[in-house]
This record gives structure tokens, C-alpha cells and sequence, in this order.
């Protein structure tokens, strides 16, 4: 497998779940597919752990990546369209399931209410995510987070 190809700190560095995909609201990590590159590209481990350092302190936007956070969803309630403008709109967080329930469950109404608003930015986030399980796939490495 793919994985037998990784350096011990390649390896350790892929499982760590610490931090998110995105970070400071819409940005995306890059942290781990760097880490595959530089370890398939020859570089020594202490180089791999040096970028991984860095790039988790600040990365080249000037940000420090975000831990994972989790929520409690049970505390989550349906927002009102004035919540929505006001704080939900654009942000990325499971709404939705809630959202549907003050449509009393129809998708439909669901999508028609929101994608207008949510389309416009799907392309960004879309193939961020499918980068990211790309590059796990081809590590051979998948972990949560």
C-alpha cells in the first residue's frame, strides 16, 4: 500500500486530527496535502515537521489554522430569517437538519429558500473537501477529522 511509501513523521503528521479543514471562516488548510508532497518529493523528515510547525503557527495568509471544534447539537434551534442574515448566512455548520424542521421537514421548500444564497460559494468548498480525500485516498491514510 501507498502508506509503507510514508516517513514515520509523514505518517504521524496525517493522523493528527487537531486541526480543521478550513480556517478564520472561509480559508483552506493545506497542511497535510503539503506534508504528502514534501515527503513524496524526498524532502528530509526534519523539513516536513519544520513546514508542518510553521504552517500550523501561521500560514502564508498571516492566520493560524483553527482546532476542531465540537458542538452540541442538541442546543441548536431553528434559526429566524433575521438570525439567518444576521448570523448564519455564509458560515459552514449543519443548520440545515434544524432549519428543515421549521419547514416542517420539506426539503424542497429547504432548497428553494436557501440555495439561491448558498450556490454562489459551493465550487470553493466542494473540491476543497474532494482535494482533501484525494490526497488521503492516495496517502493511504484516512482519519476522522
Amino acid at each position: 500500500p501507498a502508506s509503507t511509501r510514508l516517513s514515520k513523521t509523514a505518517k504521524h503528521l496525517l493522523e493528527d486530527s487537531t486541526y480543521d479543514i478550513e480556517f478564520h471562516g472561509f480559508l483552506s488548510n493545506h497542511a497535510k496535502h503539503a506534508v504528502i508532497a514534501l515527503d513524496r518529493l524526498g524532502a528530509p523528515e526534519s523539513r516536513t515537521q519544520e513546514y508542518w510547525d510553521q504552517y500550523t503557527t501561521e500560514t502564508p495568509y498571516g492566520f493560524q489554522l483553527h482546532p476542531v471544534k465540537t458542538q452540541n447539537w442538541d442546543l441548536v434551534k431553528p434559526a429566524t430569517p433575521d438570525e439567518w442574515n444576521r448570523e448564519w448566512r455564509g458560515k459552514k455548520t449543519r443548520w440545515q437538519e434544524h432549519e428543515s424542521e421549521s419547514l416542517g421537514g420539506d426539503t424542497d421548500k429547504l432548497i428553494q429558500e436557501y440555495a439561491p444564497d448558498l450556490l454562489p460559494g459551493i465550487a470553493g468548498a466542494l473540491t476543497h473537501g474532494l482535494i482533501h480525500l484525494g490526497w488521503a485516498i492516495d496517502a493511504d491514510i484516512i482519519t476522522p477529522g
